[in-house]
């Protein structure tokens, strides 16, 4: 017998399963999926698909907004951690968690349904079921002495005073002001202060990362280090009052040089809205970052190519 519904409606036992699911899933270590299940599970936002009471595929929903081609808010969930047992597999088990979700989403007065596959080979799989790409990022990569060049790093202004990286003294209402002003782009993805606070508190979990945030009053970033040996810093996210101010991106770079010294540094940025960077980059790729679903009739108006929107902060 197969029965899809939400796991607030489902046996205590269940939890212990969905775990033991997102961990092996997605090669995470106990205090990786410990992180999620404490603060972000929520029972009745877990899809779980059930083949003969045995536990088969999940997924997660994370109600969010996104700005609509006149730029007005519209309500959407962000599907994340979509998966199945390796022996269910390719059975339709992922299709019919899906559906029943995006119908949740649209009783819920959904306009969007967004997520970001885990590899290129599933973007094929969501097209299928309505998704399309929208969302692109630029990757750019710099070494330690070229990010320093940039920035006119040296001992005198390695951290300005307005600078803060003390988790404990961040005030998140202003990551999240600066970040509607950032990200103010049609289809751009709206998070709110209690997703951002998440992300920032999330190194206290992962041991194979070390993750800091930088906030100054027009701009912020969220670093992420990896421990496994390969020295190298990614900003998964960086905002700034706009437009940008050269001498703000400056400022940010010199912050997250003194803070997290690496070899390399690679930037998670929304194309051609950081073209200083942009412009400096050498080593630069551009990516496919999350795909889109209308959940009614109005469906997706393509916006500017040359400012595609950024789906951003994605838990990935």
């Amino acid at each position: 017998m197969l029965e899809i519904k939400t796991a607030d409606l489902s046996r205590n036992e269940l939890y212990d399963d969905l775990k033991d699911l997102f961990e092996v899933s997605f090669s995470l270590e106990k205090s990786e999926a410990d992180f999620f299940f404490r603060y972000k599970y929520i029972p009745h936002n877990c899809v779980v698909c059930l083949k003969d009471n045995q536990l088969v595929s999940a997924l997660h929903m994370f109600y969010t907004n996104i700005l609509d081609k006149e730029l007005k808010k519209e309500h959407a969930y962000y599907l994340y951690g979509a998966a199945t047992l390796p022996e269910f597999r390719n059975m339709g088990f992922m299709k019919k968690t899906i559906d029943y979700a995006n119908n949740i989403a649209r009783d819920k007065g959904c306009k969007y349904s967004v997520l970001l596959p885990a590899n290129d080979g599933l973007e094929r799989f969501y097209e299928k079921l309505g998704y399309h790409s929208l969302f692109k990022a630029n990757f750019l990569e710099f070494t330690f002495y070229e990010l320093k060049k940039i920035a006119g790093y040296n001992e005198n202004n390695k951290l300005a005073p307005d600078t803060e990286h003390n988790v404990e003294k961040f005030k998140y209402s202003t990551f999240e002001e600066i970040r509607e002003k950032f990200y103010s782009l049609a289809y751009d993805v709206c998070w709110d202060e209690k997703h951002i606070r998440s992300i920032v508190n999330a190194s206290d979990f992962y041991s194979k990362a070390d993750i800091k945030s930088i906030l100054r009053e027009k701009s912020y970033a969220i670093c992420h280090l990896d421990l496994s040996g390969e020295n190298t810093v990614e900003v998964i996210e960086l905002g700034m009052v706009e437009p940008p101010d050269i001498a703000e991106i400056k400022l940010l770079l010199c912050a997250i040089l003194s803070l997290m010294p690496a070899k390399m540094y690679i930037f998670r940025v929304p194309v051609g809205r950081v073209d200083f960077l942009e412009k400096l980059c050498d080593n630069k790729k551009l990516k496919n970052w999350g795909m889109i679903k209308s959940l009614g009739k109005a469906g997706v108006n393509l916006p500017d190519t040359k400012r595609p929107p950024y789906l951003g902060l994605t838990l990935d």
